[in-house]
């Protein structure tokens, strides 16, 4: 969320307001679920004593938990989907989504990946195999 804060005198203080704000937006319920997903940011400040106001500008961001794009993302779970650990719901997977720094995954890799066991499609071989 950027704002431009244009106040009526010049001792204001553009943090004082953000609270209130991502209150009100978030009690809305059209943006958001809760305001704990908003990184905000002072764009600018001026003044303007005929018309004081904020403009808010809200977009998304390209990153999603720990990971730089949703593309990044899409490329560590495809890994994991071989990993014993996925279908149990994985928690290193759950929080690096969240956002969650984990000493288990560096540099886009996961030390706990174990292969599933089976074939390499994923399927589980037969005793007849």
């Amino acid at each position: 969320m950027d704002c431009d804060f244009y106040f009526d005198k010049i001792d204001m203080d553009a943090n004082n307001y953000f609270k209130v704000m991502l209150d009100g937006i978030t009690e809305s319920g059209k943006v958001w679920k809760d305001d704990n997903v908003v990184a905000e940011r002072v764009q600018s400040i001026r003044y303007d004593t005929a018309r004081p106001r904020i403009e808010v500008y809200i977009h998304p961001v390209d990153y999603i938990g720990i990971f730089d794009n949703a593309a990044q993302l899409d490329e560590f779970t495809s890994r994991c989907v071989g990993c014993s650990r996925y279908s149990n719901n994985c928690s290193l997977l759950r929080r690096a989504k969240e956002g969650r720094i984990d000493k288990e995954i560096q540099d886009g890799v996961c030390s706990k990946y174990k292969e599933r066991k089976g074939n390499r499609d994923g399927n589980k071989k037969r005793k007849d195999d």
